[in-house]
């Protein structure tokens, strides 16, 4: 016959209570909110859910940059009066291709063309390729590392936006993930249904730049005044920014967005590229709002308020 002394016969009924005092949560609502009511959450493979395999349209990512990269040769080369025949996106080629009414004038088209260029990665790797003929042919070919590096931004841009929009519906402990080049890997435990995250994910993202109403005051618990919104901070709880409704730039002209940091200051910056249309725009709103903030809208949301700039490309978070 076994026998246990009676420290380990009071070990063991502990742990079986403490084991069954865990449990509890996991049987009943919290009876109160104070409680400390920590739940055991079951992943895919135990409780079931939806499994969703995304893939980011590349094709979409280059042919636009291609547009951008065409209207941003376009307004270089009307400075200098440098006509010509054909100025095309080519998507199946990676490039943009342009040919010049007059060969004389390819150094100066050139020259015009160069500021155009930016270095990307580790090693400042240039992101397009510009090659010349001598009947008056160049093209701008966008590098292997300005693909790399767009497909990777545009995969966690992607990422961003579908954990923003999976968190509105509330489900517990969502997987997502980057898998290869261009596909992000959605698992959603519980969720038996995945057609109402497929209508919430096909959803296009709407970004919106509108500047700030300083004057309203939405802690006022007064309704916003005409022409303005009061929309939640993201990354800030119960915190909102009186916006106003109109809409000084839209989304649909910008090509590039992405945060980085000021090199004099080390503060944090946000970095824009818009097309033509976008710029002229941005110009004139920023022209005439120095110091004042601009709020760059998503979704409905305020990801960000950052204050307007004097001579600089890019906007000061504050």
């Amino acid at each position: 016959m076994m026998y246990f002394s009676r420290l380990k016969t009071a070990l063991i009924l502990g742990a079986c209570i403490l084991g069954a005092i865990l449990c509890i949560p996991n049987l009943m609502p919290a009876p109160a909110a104070w409680l400390p009511w920590r739940t055991v959450h079951l992943g895919l493979d135990l409780r079931g859910g939806s499994y969703l395999l995304l893939e980011v349209d590349m094709a979409a990512v280059i042919k636009e940059r291609l547009e951008s990269l065409t209207d941003g040769a376009r307004q270089a080369l009307r400075p200098g009066n440098i006509f010509y025949q054909t100025l095309r996106p080519e998507p199946a080629a990676n490039r943009v291709l342009l040919r010049l009414r007059d060969p004389a004038q390819t150094g100066t088209a050139l020259a015009a063309l160069k500021p155009l260029v930016s270095a990307v990665g580790a090693n400042g790797t240039p992101d397009i390729d510009i090659n010349s003929t001598q009947d008056g042919q160049i093209t701008l070919t966008l590098s292997q590392v300005a693909l790399t590096e767009r497909a990777g931004a545009a995969v966690q841009q992607s990422i961003e936006i579908v954990r923003r929009r999976i968190d509105e519906t509330g489900v517990l402990d969502p997987q997502i993930t980057r898998q290869g080049e261009a596909r992000i890997v959605v698992q959603l435990p519980g969720i038996e249904d995945p057609n109402r995250i497929k209508e919430l994910l096909g959803k296009t993202a709407h970004m919106t730049f509108r500047l700030v109403d300083e004057t309203a005051n939405p802690t006022a618990g007064t309704p916003p005044p005409a022409g303005v919104d009061f929309l939640a901070m993201e990354g800030q709880p119960g915190t909102k920014i009186g916006v106003r409704r109109r809409v000084d730039v839209d989304g649909a002209d910008l090509t590039d967005a992405r945060a980085g940091t000021d090199q004099q200051g080390g503060s944090w910056v946000v970095n824009f590229t818009f097309n033509s249309v976008g710029t002229r725009r941005f110009a004139d709103i920023s022209r005439v709002n120095v110091g004042h903030r601009f709020a760059i809208v998503l979704d409905d949301k305020v990801i960000s308020a950052p204050v307007i700039q004097i001579g600089r490309a890019s906007c000061r978070e504050r």
